[in-house]
């Protein structure tokens, strides 16, 4: 089993069908152990909340992709425990705080953080926290079929 950080941006693609919802969908096989941040519930209540304000979803909608989410077999971590690392990293990267708790949680378990945020590969590009950071537009990181 690979395990997988999985950010706010991937996890509104499980129930959104947008720009690479298959890659981010094909992290739901059994084959992936799929960790967040607590903060995670929160970042993707905001997407929701902004699609419901844009008329791109409906309040019944942004509701059910809440409880959605927490029907995900996902490890959730403290915030509070990755946050002494997370604010190095946003200082390195200056990258804000919200974003690099996800890839301190990936430094923290050896792992890759699944993202569709090019700014944040970006800014990590050629730093120590490069490796641990990938597309999810990536087949060879996140094939469409586990």
């Amino acid at each position: 089993m690979k395990t997988v950080i999985v950010d706010a941006s991937v996890c509104v693609k499980w129930f959104v069908p947008e720009t690479h919802w298959q890659p981010a969908s094909s992290l739901l096989h059994e084959d992936y152990d799929l960790h967040a941040p607590d903060l995670v519930f929160a970042e993707v209540g905001n997407v929701v909340w902004k699609k419901t304000l844009r008329e791109e979803i409906t309040a019944i909608e942004a509701q059910d992709i809440v409880a959605g989410l927490r029907r995900v077999p996902l490890v959730v971590h403290t915030t509070e425990s990755l946050l002494d690392h997370a604010i190095a990293i946003a200082l390195h990267a200056r990258r804000s705080v919200y974003d690099c708790v996800y890839v301190a949680l990936a430094c923290r378990l050896e792992a890759r953080m699944a993202t569709c945020d090019q700014r944040l590969l970006n800014a990590l590009q050629g730093t120590a926290y490069a490796p641990h950071v990938a597309w999810i537009g990536d087949p060879r990181e996140f094939p469409t079929s586990a």
